[in-house]
């Protein structure tokens, strides 16, 4: 045999020319698995976030003055620069905005303030006879909410990926 024939029909070291060729190709699903199991982490505690900041919404006081709230009527509190902001009613308890974010944050700690709504609108339950008043039915949405991927933005994906709204509602305390 000549040196030219038996070099190609060496094989010695063909394990690692193969390992080199399917290498990457592993390496991108795996960190596509991690990001993947990352992201489906964060989209559950966004959820879980803005129950959690519903429930909280109903237990403080009201942000806005609800006194005057009237069906079909809607007033949207949300962060605007320095403080929250309510449509269609003043803010009388700015606190509660903040109580209701730092709970949210516990959870979801890179949740910003902007992305979080609190919408009170009349339920239709209570009376204003009863010492509660009429009870507000509270919706808490996160909306707007971004993700990065951290291990895959190297490789050509995008680098953030938007969150779908979440919302969950409860009947307010009415005081």
């Amino acid at each position: 045999m000549r040196k030219a024939e038996k070099l190609l029909l060496d094989t010695r070291g063909s394990a690692a020319v193969e390992f080199a060729l399917v290498a990457p190709i592993l390496i991108l699903l795996t960190l596509a698995a991690l990001d993947l199991a990352s992201l489906m982490f964060d989209y559950h505690r966004a959820s879980e976030a803005t129950r959690r900041a519903a429930r909280v919404a109903a237990i403080e006081a009201p942000i806005p003055d609800i006194s005057g709230l009237e069906a079909p009527e809607v007033y949207t509190c949300r962060w605007s620069g320095g403080g929250p902001t309510c449509t269609g009613a003043g803010v009388i308890n700015g606190a509660s905005f903040d109580k209701i974010l730092a709970d949210a944050r516990a959870i979801l700690p890179t949740l910003a303030p902007e992305n979080l709504f609190v919408e009170y609108r009349a339920s239709g339950v209570g009376s204003v006879d009863t010492p509660a008043g009429i009870l507000p039915l509270i919706t808490v949405r996160l909306a707007g909410a971004e993700r990065s991927l951290e291990l895959l933005r190297g490789a050509g994906f995008p680098s953030l990926l938007n969150l779908p709204e979440f919302a969950s509602s409860h009947l307010g305390n009415g005081k």
